[in-house]
């Protein structure tokens, strides 16, 4: 259960607190709950580590500090080129993280080219200025640039080393796809500086903000513990209500009251009731407590 909140938090990420695992995992809750596979506890269970992987981005905020590999990829080329001004740039990839590094990069100055095989399901449009190509350009483009980014989803390599020039200037290439783009052969090339996952690594969170970020873990999942404690005790909670209500119901049949108006004011006494006793005692013994009041109940 922990890990979870660690992933959505951002502390399992190769880029501390990095912003795309958030989404990845609302994508993951949407199809689960769609698909019938993910019942209330693992429901409450995400969606309170999703809730926790907000807070602790609004306080991260506040804090300067690099939040996705793009951005990491970005800044390591320019430094490695000297500047990105004029520097012209191919990204193999129009997915979110190539969308992304397209935009970073022509922020910085760079004339960016961006490879696509097929118009995105969610219709999303590449950066203004931005030139699109054939992804089967590929290799006539990166003769032509100075930075290129892998970030396709494919499961083999899109750059081959048996295909690939060596460039006559210095070339940088982020490789931020998994599993890679381009083969790792091509990082032996002469004036080629290749960064993947691994090489781009992340930087130790400052200490005090770690704490601030446990902190803020620790009590969403005390709230996913509270919750679920109440979610297993609800059967004898609902056992009492209706004990509650039929004698209630009994007690004052044939008077002038409404019934229906007598099982709600019955039910809401006892929800005041119950709710009440967890917060005066602890949930062991508030437990022991509704197990042994429905047991009367039952008679």
């Amino acid at each position: 259960m922990r890990h979870v909140f660690e992933v959505a938090a951002g502390l399992r990420s190769q880029i501390p607190v990095e912003d795309q695992i958030l989404g990845q995992m609302k994508n993951a809750l949407t199809s689960a709950r769609a698909a019938g596979s993910c019942g209330p506890t693992l429901s409450r269970l995400f969606q309170g580590a999703i809730s926790a992987g907000k807070d602790i981005r609004t306080e991260f905020k506040k804090h300067p500090h690099e939040t996705s590999v793009a951005q990491r990829a970005v800044r390591k080329a320019g430094e490695a080129l000297g500047g990105l001004e004029g520097r012209r740039a191919l990204v193999v990839g129009s997915g979110e993280i190539g969308m992304l590094c397209a935009s970073l990069l022509a922020e910085r100055g760079a004339s960016v080219t961006m490879t696509r095989r097929r118009c995105r399901k969610d219709g999303a449009k590449p950066p203004r200025g931005v030139e699109i190509i054939s992804y089967d350009e590929r290799y006539e483009a990166v003769k032509r640039s100075d930075v290129v980014v892998g970030a396709t989803a494919s499961p083999h390599y899109v750059l081959l080393a048996k295909d690939f020039e060596a460039p006559s200037r210095p070339l940088v290439i982020a490789d931020l796809a998994v599993p890679r783009d381009v083969e790792p052969a091509i990082g032996s090339f002469p004036n080629v500086t290749l960064y993947d996952m691994d090489s781009l690594g992340c930087d130790a969170l400052p200490a005090d903000l770690r704490a601030t970020i446990e902190q803020i873990m620790d009590e969403h999942i005390a709230r996913f513990y509270e919750w679920h404690h109440i979610h297993e005790c609800m059967p004898m909670i609902e056992e009492i209500r209706s004990f509650a209500e039929r004698e209630m119901a009994a007690e004052l049949s044939g008077s002038a009251y409404d019934s229906d108006a007598v099982r709600e004011a019955s039910r809401n006494m006892i929800n005041k009731l119950l709710f009440s006793l967890k917060e005066k005692v602890d949930m062991d013994m508030a437990k022991n407590c509704y197990s042994a009041l429905a047991k009367a109940a039952k008679g």
